[in-house]
């Protein structure tokens, strides 16, 4: 079927993109809360306290988008009442590009997740954030080697050697010495 062309279809659609891209993430946010549950407990790395085990942060994370996603949908409801008493707004027309980036960068995250496992945190993330920057627009040579490098290795700093959060370190066996 597709977005209608009808005055108040395109605000429809958008509604209804806002609310699957909302049960994806919070699809994403139950698979982390079952992981710490079941996987990370096994292993031993979700046994300690709260700010003393591997899954605080993504635990933390999950609250994180949980709320967000919250407000988020709490705001796009109010957005739709109001918009449905308006005239077609040339900003959904737009709307298949901006779904085609959220699933792109979706599918970077699922990636990302994947190479957590494979070749450990400090060369996924520098590939995620620099698959970021170049998706959202980026395109400054400085920016995209920089800003990974940053992002990367200040978190790397924060978690692994302030909080000491145990980065997953790949096959290969690659971290920082903390």
């Amino acid at each position: 079927m597709g977005i209608q062309s009808t005055e108040d279809g395109p605000v429809t659609a958008r509604l209804v993109a806002e609310w699957v891209v909302a049960v994806i993430f919070l699809i994403i946010v139950a698979i982390v809360f079952q992981q710490i549950a079941t996987n990370m407990a096994d292993q031993g790395i979700a046994s300690g306290g709260a700010y003393n085990d591997a899954a605080s942060y993504p635990r933390a994370l999950a609250i994180a988008i949980a709320v967000l996603l919250a407000a988020r949908f709490g705001l796009a409801l109010l957005r739709h009442r109001r918009a449905m008493a308006a005239p077609y707004d040339q900003e959904a027309a737009a709307l298949g590009a901006r779904a085609g980036r959220a699933l792109a960068l979706l599918a970077l995250f699922a990636l990302y997740l994947v190479g957590l496992g494979t070749v450990g945190y400090l060369l996924s993330s520098l590939v995620l954030v620099t698959a970021v920057l170049a998706l959202c627009g980026e395109r400054r040579l400085l920016w995209l080697i920089g800003v990974p490098l940053v992002v990367t290795f200040g978190l790397s700093i924060v978690f692994g050697g302030l909080v000491n959060v145990v980065l997953p370190r790949g096959q290969f066996g690659i971290a920082l010495p903390w």
